[in-house]
């Protein structure tokens, strides 16, 4: 290993530019503890830095760092101690100095800034500083001189304003973290710079606007930066001019333009015109919209307009989410953007508790709601006692609904507060893009644009819910049930009655038809009105199956009378009559027949002529590797050319017209994946047939399991082997166990010892090993 890493680090070094085009290879993965070669994420741009780590990786100038491409090739050649990833189109790079020195690549190697700088650092402006023991300065991107080298000692730069990439990879002794792009200098217009002991503030140009005047300034924000004379803190602009003296203690520009500061102990807010908008008296004071929210000493928070009126009384924990503060004791207030000001109200509840006004709320005063929008308009006057934001959202309306409550009636109004539908019903309730309205105990059906379909005359109204309709076409229309005094009909998504009120229950609705009831029997009708099927039957299932509830609808109906099964088609005609124990259609590759049940017998039945094409002489026929019981269609990709059947207790197999293809002397049939049919005649008789009933493995072993496409693995009272899907035996049922396959090898116990075989069944490797591990396709032997 360490050869082979030896080479590719002198093919790094000695082939020059044709390194660019060669493979990194032999690479290991970095969870492996001994590698010497680390590789990082890739970023955006389809390059990753990968290290080869030097001897001593802890003198990180003797390590090599470079980047190669998704394909592996070596895009930039390993000549630096570290780089960072790619920001566009340039890193930074370390030179392999005892310095460490910084410069700047493009994404094709070639550098762009030399690596002589101790420091480097973008700026926001697309300047870059560059730093030594002497001092900072500025260059542009093509290397030209804004600020000299030395010039200045020290730069401004916020508090707390630090980042790394966080992509340490390594372990815990050895971890490599590659330089950051990110740490921007906040050199925007205007940066404060350090000349001796004061500072100076520059321009993007590298002239002085302000020469050296305070003992500290911070970064410009909106022009303006904090400056410091003597300890104390205040505000400057561009131009030099004190905007805020320095008398405070600290001092934080807000985002209005106010000013945050604390004078000997106590906060407050001024304005850039050292006007006090809030006293210094609290411990603490922060933004909340256009105000301000104070916190006292005792705890108590109080809320301040913009302007310094003091709206609140002091409470403790109140609501703080923009635009509501207040809480349940003291009331709610909220900012009016119209007037400036905010506005006291009993309560405030917003559409989604835990954000913003999406669009509305609802205010309380005087124990009514009315509605009121994000920016603190009253949308109506308040007059209703409840709302619901949520009950209309299945009515599928494109714009904002709300159902609204007044002296016990309902009605609905939109997101403007304008009435949509009068405040004059006992109820509403929404479902699948329909409104039902009630009224003196009868209801109505609207549509989703709350035009009235049909009148106020119906006891019940239900929609038939998705899981009832079983086809896409009737699924995308709306079917409503409706009861009036005892009878049931259909309404149709216009309102129309397509179905007479002469039901007792209508259930499901399946393609065109409809299951009727009237006097505990089952019918069928079609959506038009049309009677299908008069309520004769005990039962009528949709299914391929008695007994399930998965529809499988092929033009036929299961009906079900005195306990026994027969068949009608969409018409209502009569295929099969209700005499067979059980029936279940079945699907590919048996589409057209049904599996039928007579006098305890199986058979199988044509679902169009009721011709029986297997007469009902079996105990079972079996489609699939299962119980009769199971689905059909869930294995019905398995094709073998014969059907399993029982009879007497025993299996054979029957062609698709009833032939017997082999005899009923099997205690077990099964398909073997699509080739092979598994039999056993009972205890050390399993053996192996392919499609055509030939015989690949005689029925003398215990158990025969697969084993990939080619090899299928047998046990017998001797112990286990393999033979290949031709018949071949590549290995007797002699070994205790076989262990692994590792490639072309197969790894076997024999005596409590390993040994190996290969697939042509010949001993590669003597049965004397206590461990036969595999790697790589290759065996690794202990004795």
């Amino acid at each position: 290993m360490k050869k082979n890493l030896f080479i590719l680090y002198i093919l790094f070094f000695s082939q020059g530019t044709l390194c660019a085009q060669q493979k990194l290879t032999n690479l290991l993965h970095p969870a492996t503890r001994d590698t010497n070669i680390i590789i990082k994420k890739f970023g955006k741009n389809g390059l990753a830095p990968f290290m080869i780590k030097a001897k001593n990786p802890f003198n990180l100038k003797d390590n090599r760092v470079g980047f190669i491409d998704t394909t592996g090739q070596v895009v930039i050649q390993p000549l630096y101690s570290n780089c960072s990833y790619f920001v566009g189109d340039y890193a930074f790079v370390c030179d392999t100095s005892k310095e460490l020195r910084q410069g700047l690549i493009d994404r094709f190697g070639k550098i762009v800034i030399p690596p002589v700088y101790n420091w480097l650092s973008q700026c926001e402006n697309g300047l870059f500083m560059i730093a030594n023991r002497q001092g900072i300065g500025f260059i542009t991107i093509t290397g030209d001189t804004i600020v000299p080298l030395g010039k200045y000692s020290n730069y401004a730069s916020p508090i707390l304003f630090e980042f790394r990439e966080g992509d340490d990879v390594g372990y815990m002794d050895f971890r490599w973290g590659n330089l950051p792009f990110y740490e921007y200098v906040h050199f925007g217009k205007y940066l404060g710079v350090k000349s001796g002991d004061k500072w100076a503030v520059i321009d993007s140009t590298g002239k002085e606007v302000i020469p050296p005047t305070f003992d500290g300034i911070g970064i410009f924000d909106r022009n303006y930066a904090i400056m410091r004379i003597d300890k104390k803190y205040g505000l400057i602009d561009a131009s030099g001019k004190t905007i805020v003296p320095a008398l405070y203690d600290k001092i934080k520009l807000a985002p209005n333009n106010d000013v945050y500061v604390t004078l000997n102990g106590k906060a407050g807010v001024i304005s850039l015109s050292n006007k006090i908008i809030i006293p210094f008296k609290y411990n603490y004071v922060s933004p909340f919209g256009d105000a301000y929210t104070a916190l006292a000493s005792d705890n108590k928070a109080v809320l301040y307009s913009a302007g310094g009126e003091r709206v609140s009384e002091p409470t403790y924990n109140p609501t703080v989410r923009f635009p509501v503060w207040g809480n349940a004791e003291i009331g709610f207030f909220m900012y009016n953007s119209n007037d400036k000001k905010f506005h006291a109200y009993q309560n405030i509840v917003k559409k989604e508790y835990d954000s913003d006004f999406t669009q509305t709320g609802f205010y309380m005063r005087k124990n009514k709601w009315g509605l009121i929008d994000n920016s603190g308009k009253e949308l109506t006057s308040p007059l209703f006692d409840s709302f619901n934001f949520e009950e209309l959202a299945y009515l599928n309306h494109p714009h904002e609904l709300i159902s609204v409550k007044r002296k016990d009636k309902w009605g609905i109004i939109n997101g403007s507060g304008k009435i949509v539908l009068p405040v004059k019903y006992d109820g509403l309730l929404a479902n699948e893009g329909r409104l039902f309205v009630k009224k003196e105990k009868k209801y109505a059906v609207f549509n989703n644009r709350l035009q009235q379909l049909t009148p106020i005359k119906y006891d019940t109204v239900l929609i038939a819910h998705p899981s009832e309709i079983y086809n896409a076409t009737a699924r995308s229309l709306t079917f409503i049930r409706a009861r009036i005094i005892n009878k049931w009909g259909l309404i149709d998504s216009s309102g129309t009655e397509i179905i007479p009120f002469n039901y007792d229950r209508l259930l499901w609705i399946y393609h065109n038809f409809c299951l009727i009831e009237n006097n505990s029997k089952y019918g069928l009708i079609d959506i038009k009105g049309k009677q299908i099927a008069d309520c004769l039957y005990d039962a009528i299932f949709i299914s391929n199956d008695a007994r399930s509830k998965v529809p499988r609808y092929n033009g036929q109906f299961t009906v079900k009378k005195n306990d026994l099964f027969g068949l009608i088609d969409s018409t209502g005609r009569k295929i099969a009559d209700p005499v067979y124990e059980d029936i279940t259609q079945l699907h590919s590759p048996y589409n057209g027949r049904y599996k039928v049940k007579y006098q305890g017998k199986v058979g199988l039945l044509d679902e169009f002529t009721a011709k029986m094409i297997i007469p009902c002489v079996y105990d079972d026929i079996v489609f699939f590797p299962y119980e009769s019981n199971a689905f059909p269609w869930e294995l019905q990709s398995i094709t073998m050319p014969y059907i399993i059947a029982r009879k007497n207790g025993l299996y054979g197999l029957i062609d698709t017209v009833g032939n017997t293809r082999l005899p009923f002397v099997y205690q077990v049939i099964r398909p073997e994946g699509r080739n092979y049919y598994f039999i056993s005649m009972g205890y050390d008789q399993a053996g192996l047939l392919d499609r055509d009933l030939k015989t690949i493995i005689p029925p003398k072993y215990s158990y025969i399991s697969p084993k990939g496409k080619d090899l299928f693995i047998v046990h017998s009272q001797g112990g286990v082997g393999l033979i290949g899907s031709s018949g071949k035996v590549i290995a007797e049922a002699i070994y205790q166990a076989i262990v692994n396959f590792c490639g072309d090898k197969i790894i076997l116990k024999k005596d409590n010892k390993l040994g190996a075989i290969n697939t042509d069944g010949k001993i590669i490797e003597p049965f004397i090993y206590s461990q036969i591990l595999c790697k790589n396709g290759q065996l690794i032997k202990t004795q």
